[in-house]
Parts: structure tokens; sequence; C-alpha cells
């Protein structure tokens, strides 16, 4: 199982090969602070669980060849919301 969090990134290069050492940034979206900020040589692995409160987010996730994938996300706080960011 996994763990309670809110929040499960998913990093994927191409049509099934999952990434590592990507870097990861969470911006609360209503005043732009930055929540989370984690190099990519701390992402050993292809999901990252992160436990955030209830709201809007950017996320932005940059691969090692330095490509930054954004998406804006709602979190309920009700159940772990996965999102996938897919590098060509």
């Amino acid at each position: 199982s996994y763990p309670p969090y809110s929040l499960k990134l998913i990093f994927v290069k191409g049509e099934r090969a999952f990434l590592a050492g990507v870097a990861v940034e969470v911006i609360r979206s209503d005043d732009q602070a930055t929540l989370v900020s984690i190099p990519g040589e701390e992402v050993q692995g292809p999901w990252l669980f992160l436990n955030l409160s209830p709201g809007k987010y950017v996320v932005k996730a940059t691969d090692s060849g330095g490509t930054t994938i954004e998406k804006s996300i709602t979190l309920s706080g009700k159940k772990t919301t996965p999102v996938h960011f897919r590098w060509r």
C-alpha cells in the first residue's frame, strides 16, 4: 500500500520508461510561495510522495537534461492525487 500522502508524482520518459533524478519545486498558487524544493540527485525513483494541505499548487519538475514540465494541481485532502510528468 502507498503512504497516505495527498500527492503522488510519477515521472516517465517516453512511452514506458520510468525516470529518476528529477528536480521538483512546489509553489503555492495563492501567494507564489515555494513550499518544497528537491534537487534531482535526491529523487531516487520514478515516484515521489508529498504530504501537502488541501489547496492549489504549481508543480515544476525538471529532468536531468534541463527540460521543465509545469502543472497546476488542486488537492482536496480526501485522497491521494496522482500527477504524471512525461518527457518525450
